[in-house]
């Protein structure tokens, strides 16, 4: 959307946060956008929450979630889910009420950041150069593809944008006793980020232990019914929808953008201000002047190619709410019967659950969010509005308009509907008895000799188990994708799949790199289970820090870590004024649909 966005160590809570907004300085004017109201009814009333003695509205909680589902959007690159939310233990309404908190405490101290001080903290985490502006086009692609799909505006973004910026004053003045760290004791920690090391894994696989499996009918049958509720279906739905792909306007965009008699001097100004090394092809080789210029040129037929979509679909929504309200109420037909008056075409989806998704197309989430919200039956919408989405929803190539079809309940599959699965499954576990069982019996036989002084691949040659030597990696390159482009990598996949995807697998190679990291050189871990069976790693050897490599980096590195120990520095604090500030917080707030 915005060219090449970066990461930026955020201030606040130690997080780290991938930016996709705007920076324009009027956008941030108090005086035009900041009393703004968002994209969601609230309700008048309390939450029962106080603050310093005052009671927390429904609307200034609102408001906050509202900040609190940005912010979220910003630190993981996409929208939470309920789902989401409960594996992370992420609390959005205990959160919304600290950012209020926050945003009171920095109203108390007098802080009221200007519109220069909010863009240039948008801008910063941005990666924003002079050489590298934000249109007008962008601002509305960023409003209508990613804010108006989660029914928020740029009033509430401009309202999160001032936050952060008030914020970040408080994060400067109370956490600056986390900056004093010495360059000398920054090293230490450099140091141990930076050390490469070589471990080595004995691995137990499931697919070793499969063969070994004796399958027998009353074994499947039992398996079954101790797990039936495994092969229960999830509750399903099916939607119906009409669909605006982009592609279909690119016509009328295009003769949009010649009746522009100022279009050429537009697309050069535009040029020009981004800079000519701003355009690249995919090899990352700068296009020519006639090239970039043809580039901007598809990009802003796409966006206006992308605004007739939503105009379209909006004007079909329009159609659909029309004549409806308590006493004439929406139903499944109406979808149709509005197509056909205007010579659209209704799709309708095969039924799909919300792990899954529909197949018939790459769902966003957005989508899934809609879909499995919709009812016929909510017992408060006598309208029965929730048949259908009240706004267009993004999709792949652009918008759609969708509905209710019909809802399945969770029910039960029969042994005979699902024994294949069963099978597969009950050898899958077998599998992994027998390769955990292994692993435990090596370690059991491994332990004793490497705390005497022998390598784990010795022990393991002499137990006839096989060992494999992973590429070398410091803490600070241990992401699967620095590992994955070395050439030791692409050895070890041909060489020993199983084995490569402790790499490929993101969960797992966390976990591996933990384990490593805990251990000492020459010593080993305790048997690991994986999804796909089991390990036990070594640390074969740590290997020296490029001294060169040490002495230009550090700086930064000492830069980063006093933004880090301020950061904790600031925590401290803010928890005290937290207490001082006498937060109450209901145990069950009502948290309002934005």
């Amino acid at each position: 959307m915005i060219g090449t966005i970066r990461k930026h160590q955020q201030w606040l809570w130690g997080l780290i946060i991938t930016a996709t907004i705007v920076s324009f300085v009027v956008f941030f004017n108090p005086s035009t956008r900041y009393g703004g109201g968002g994209g969601s009814d609230t309700r008048s009333g309390e939450t029962g929450a106080s603050i310093e003695g005052r009671a927390i509205g429904i609307d200034e909680f609102s408001e906050a979630v509202r900040e609190e589902m940005l912010f979220y959007f910003l630190q993981h690159g996409e929208w939470a889910s309920a789902e989401k939310l409960r594996q992370q233990n992420y609390q959005l309404d205990q959160r919304a009420y600290q950012r209020i908190a926050l945003n009171q405490k920095a109203k108390d101290l007098g802080i009221t950041p200007t519109a220069k001080a909010a863009a240039r903290m948008v801008e910063e985490i941005f990666g924003a150069t002079p050489s590298r502006p934000v249109t007008e086009a962008d601002l509305q692609q960023f409003e209508q593809r990613t804010l108006a799909p989660q029914h928020l505006t740029l009033d509430d973004f401009a309202r999160f944008a001032r936050h952060q910026a008030a914020n970040q004053q408080l994060v400067t003045l109370f956490g600056m006793s986390g900056k004093l760290i010495t360059p000398k004791e920054a090293e230490t920690f450099y140091v141990r980020e930076n050390e490469p090391m070589l471990a080595e894994v004995a691995y137990f696989p499931l697919s070793n232990y499969m063969a070994q499996v004796n399958v027998s009918a009353k074994d499947v049958e039992g398996f079954y019914n101790t797990n039936r509720a495994m092969y229960r279906l999830p509750e399903r739905v099916q939607v119906q929808y009409i669909s605006f792909p982009t592609s279909n306007y690119v016509a009328i965009a295009d003769k949009d953008l010649s009746s522009n008699t100022n279009l050429s001097k537009e697309i050069d100004a535009y040029y020009i201000q981004r800079g000519p090394a701003t355009f690249k092809d995919e090899q990352g080789k700068e296009l020519s002047p006639e090239a970039a210029k043809t580039k901007i040129k598809n990009e802003l037929r796409d966006n206006r190619a992308m605004t007739f979509a939503r105009t379209n679909a909006n004007a079909v929504i329009e159609g659909l709410i029309k004549g409806h309200d308590d006493l004439h109420p929406f139903t499944v037909d109406d979808l149709q019967n509005v197509a056909k008056a205007n010579n659209l075409k209704v799709n309708v989806t095969e039924p799909f659950d919300g792990r899954t998704g529909p197949t018939e197309f790459k769902p966003t989430q957005a989508f899934m969010r809609t879909a499995f919200s919709l009812s016929t039956n909510a017992p408060e919408d006598k309208s029965h509005s929730m048949i259908y989405s009240q706004a267009p929803i993004p999709y792949e190539d652009g918008w759609m308009v969708m509905g209710l079809k019909q809802r399945f309940g969770s029910q039960d599959q029969s042994f005979a509907q699902v024994q294949t699965k069963v099978m597969d499954d009950y050898k899958r576990e077998k599998a992994y008895e027998l390769a955990q069982g292994a692993g435990q019996m090596f370690y059991a036989k491994a332990a004793g000799a490497v705390t005497q002084g022998k390598s784990l691949s010795d022990v393991a040659a002499a137990n006839n188990v096989k060992t494999v030597t992973l590429p070398a990696f410091s803490l600070a390159t241990a992401q699967p994708t620095n590992i994955m482009a070395t050439a030791e990598f692409k050895q070890l996949e041909k060489s020993n799949p199983s084995v490569a995807h402790l790499i490929t697998g993101r969960q797992e190679f966390q976990q591996l790199v933990e384990n490593i990291y805990s251990l000492q050189t020459g010593k080993m871990s305790g048997y690991v289970p994986t999804a796909e069976g089991g390990y036990i790693v070594a640390v074969k050897v740590r290997q020296s820090v490029d001294q060169a490599k040490l002495q230009k980096e550090l700086p930064e590195f000492v830069a980063r870590m006093r933004e880090q120990r301020q950061n904790a520095a600031f925590g401290e604090w803010f928890q005290k004024q937290l207490q001082d500030m006498r937060l109450v917080i209901p145990q069950q707030p009502k948290q309002p649909m934005s």
